[in-house]
Order: C-alpha cells, then structure tokens, then sequence
C-alpha cells in the first residue's frame, strides 16, 4: 500500500512538473528559464487568495488534499474544485502569453 501511494505521488508530480515547473525546486537548475519562472510566478499571483493558497499548498508543501481540508478548514469538494479552477486559470493565462 505505502508503494502504490508513493507512486501515485511520483506520477502526479511528473505530471505537474510539465504544467508549473517552477514550482519544484530541483526544476529550478533545468531548462527552465528566469523569464519562464517569473511569468509563472506573475501568473500565479494574479488568481484570488483562496485559489493561489490551494495551488502553493498542493505544489510547494506536496500537502494531501485531504490536510489542506484542514488546514485552511474547508470541505474536501472545495479543496478539489479550487485546484481544478486555479489551474485551468494559470493555463488560460500561460497559453495567451505564449
């Protein structure tokens, strides 16, 4: 069981890798360029509060959306949908400025 998790978290941050790869720190020294990162950066500043703390939760402290339920003491389906809307908004934002 402890695999199967551990792999689900491999895939899941090989996946988010591709879409915000500043958000990993170990990206930080590949081909991602300072102007890419700063236009994430940029990008990710602009979504509301709420939406922004699910995205550095999720990303920057690779929390469980289950512990930032309880972190930020709202329902797991709020969890779920702020993430799925924060991040169909940064691609919005990223496709327009490429």
């Amino acid at each position: 069981m402890a695999y199967q998790l551990m792999i689900n978290r491999l895939n899941k941050r090989n996946r988010m890798k591709k879409l915000l790869p500043f958000l990993f720190i170990q990206n930080q020294t590949d081909n991602v360029s300072t102007a890419e990162r700063l236009t994430i950066q940029a990008a990710i500043q602009q979504l509301p509060s709420e939406q922004r703390a699910v995205i550095l939760l999720t990303y920057y402290h690779d929390l469980t959306q289950k512990d930032i339920s309880e972190i930020l003491g709202i329902p797991l389906g709020t969890v779920k949908s702020r993430l799925h809307v924060s991040l169909t908004k940064l691609r919005e934002m990223l496709e327009v400025g490429e």
